[in-house]
């Protein structure tokens, strides 16, 4: 689940999936919680019949557990 991200500045990196127009209210929890210290990319986009894949990156361990044990 964790992995390292030193070459792009991140200490920790969580990748999950989900439906269609969930991955919003996400970030949108992200942001409201979290300093700027954070980062998300999408690595396949939803569509109707495939969830998308993402990736968080935190370099707060606190931030990153908090996102494992709300979304991991």
């Amino acid at each position: 689940m964790e992995s390292v991200k030193e070459n792009e500045g991140f200490r920790y990196a969580i990748n999950i999936e989900r439906p269609a127009g969930k991955v919003d209210a996400i970030v949108q929890w992200c942001t409201l919680n979290f300093d700027d210290n954070w980062r998300w990319q999408i690595c396949r986009s939803s569509s109707t019949t495939f969830p998308g894949n993402y990736t968080f990156f935190f370099n707060n361990n606190v931030d990153y557990m908090a996102f494992v044990l709300k979304y991991g």
